[in-house]
């Protein structure tokens, strides 16, 4: 964590002074999708869309090891929260 000053702060200043890490912002998923083949990217689209009360959902956390044995630094609340952001409801 970076700070704008040193020295002995009370919390409510260190949250204050606390800078943001603007390169994190973009969206994990979104991010990934962008770096797969076109057939694993529409694999991956299919995967995050299927229903909540379907019986062939697959989870948060399963998908998010799926993408992690592929090398992809992802994890399930990202997978979560791409969910509830970037698909239609």
């Amino acid at each position: 964590m970076t700070f704008k000053h040193g020295g002995v702060m009370s919390l409510a200043d260190k949250l204050k002074n606390v800078e943001p890490i603007t390169n994190k912002s973009r969206c994990a998923v979104c991010f990934t999708l962008s770096q797969l083949s076109e057939a694993d990217a529409s694999a991956l689209n299919d995967a995050l869309k299927i229903p909540v009360d379907s019986p062939s959902r697959i989870t948060d956390r399963q998908i998010s090891e799926v993408l992690k044995s592929e090398g992809h630094d992802v994890s399930s609340n990202s997978v979560y929260r791409h969910r509830q952001n970037h698909l239609e409801k």
